[in-house]
């Protein structure tokens, strides 16, 4: 005896269930948690790159400081040891804090005659630490008189 086609595909749809509202709430909460993960990752990339920017701008302040008191003369008025630059706005939209102190070494074990200079930069309304460097300045003798 022959079945009728109509039945049997009543028959096999009948067999068919699909997903249930809970295998598909379930899946899309696993989705949110990947996603929001991704997310997360993603804020903290940008703060990464945000403070390293700030501190190679801040470390690049430093140094063009150090420059510009390199080329001062050894006897310069701003290079008195013990003076102190007060802190003042720097570099890029003026969001550093930028202050050097000059210490004298003028002992008799070397180095003699130098002084040792100190520049900091702090990044104004920053979690990040100051930028701070320290060298020395060498009193150069004039060799053509």
């Amino acid at each position: 005896m022959r079945s009728d086609p109509k039945e049997k595909i009543t028959r096999i749809l009948a067999s068919e269930q699909g997903y249930s509202l809970i295998e598909i709430l379930i899946s899309v909460a696993i989705f949110a948690i990947g996603i929001l993960g991704i997310a997360g990752l993603q804020i903290r990339a940008t703060n990464a790159d945000t403070h390293s920017r700030l501190f190679t701008e801040a470390y690049t302040v430093a140094t063009d400081r150090i420059e510009t008191i390199m080329l001062l003369p050894y006897s310069d008025a701003t290079l008195v040891p013990g003076s102190e630059l007060p802190p003042k706005n720097a570099g890029p939209g003026n969001r550093y804090n930028l202050s050097y102190t000059v210490v004298n070494n003028a002992g008799p074990t070397p180095p003699n005659n130098t002084k040792t200079i100190t520049v900091r930069v702090q990044i104004n309304q920053s979690i990040l630490p100051a930028v701070t460097l320290t060298f020395t300045k060498a009193q150069v003798q004039d060799l053509t008189s």
